[in-house]
């Protein structure tokens, strides 16, 4: 009894797995008039493969269309408009040449980006090459091709603007709004017909007392109209320099100015009138220290 019941458990297990192993499972039923998962839809076109030359292109070549759309043969290692491969242009800032299937600007062999951040710019100068430059950033290159930031309106490019520090747009570059720098390099929009800090030109710095007039560093309420030379200053009135103004001895001839400058003179008996400084330039060295005695 226990065999035949051995028996018929062993007869359905086999048959379990017989029908276990025949039956398709959901993901691999599919419709018998289901088309192949690879098949193209049937109304699609067939793949571009690209112009075809007639005749054929060499080896080295390679069929492109042109502007006009034509099929034409080209050399995709000096072709500036199919540069490496069809459509790959040089044009339009990347590039000025097309050499051995790349892009060049100058000396940088695989050309510019072609945007404001990276332009191919013509030489600058006569026998110059060209380079690649930032438009947004670079001083010499502000907006475009070698549009410089003048020195008097910005130090630096900004946004493809020159810019003075943190004025958000360049000054005029007239005198009375010139972009300066200070100490420590912060710029602004200076007036240097009056500051003592830049008086008559970035930098320039007024002496002590003095101030800044017309663009010219003076002591006392009176003008220089005509202006003074390099390394004057508006003294009274008089042009001279700084140190025989500080002395009360502007106006002095050379002779006279050496003899107050070494102490010979009472600068401040000449300025006060005691001393004909007309006089003085009329007296030699001895005269001067002899004089110097008697009118100490």
């Amino acid at each position: 009894m226990r065999s035949s019941l051995r028996l018929v458990l062993a007869l359905s297990v086999l048959l379990s797995a017989s029908a276990c192993g025949s039956s398709p499972s959901p993901e691999d039923a599919a419709p018998p008039d289901a088309a192949p998962r690879d098949a193209r839809p049937p109304d699609a076109r067939p793949r571009d493969a690209g112009p075809v030359c007639t005749p054929a292109c060499s080896p080295t070549e390679l069929c492109c269309a042109d502007s006009t759309g034509a099929p034409r043969c080209i050399n995709p290692r000096e072709d500036v408009e199919n540069c490496g491969s069809c459509g790959r242009t040089c044009l339009g800032g990347r590039g000025t040449e097309c050499a051995l299937g790349a892009c060049v600007c100058g000396f940088v062999d695989i050309g510019c980006g072609g945007t404001d951040e990276s332009i191919c710019c013509p030489p600058r100068s006569d026998g110059g090459i060209p380079y690649c430059a930032n438009l947004r950033t670079d001083g010499s290159d502000c907006g475009g091709c070698g549009a410089g930031c003048d020195v008097d309106q910005a130090n630096f490019c900004a946004g493809a603007v020159c810019v003075c520090g943190d004025m958000r747009g360049p000054c005029t570059g007239a005198p009375d709004s010139r972009c300066c720098e200070d100490e420590i390099g912060f710029a602004t929009c200076v007036d240097t017909t009056s500051d003592p800090t830049h008086c008559g030109s970035c930098g320039h710095r007024c002496g002590p007392g003095e101030r800044c007039t017309n663009s010219l560093c003076s002591f006392g309420p009176e003008l220089c109209p005509s202006g003074c030379a390099d390394g004057e200053v508006c003294c009274r009135g008089l042009c001279c320099a700084r140190v025989l103004c500080l002395r009360d001895a502007c106006g002095l001839d050379a002779a006279d100015a050496g003899a107050v400058d070494s102490g010979v003179i009472d600068a401040g008996a000449v300025d006060s009138g005691v001393i004909d400084a007309g006089a003085v330039g009329d007296a030699s060295a001895p005269e001067l220290a002899s004089r110097r005695r008697r009118w100490a």
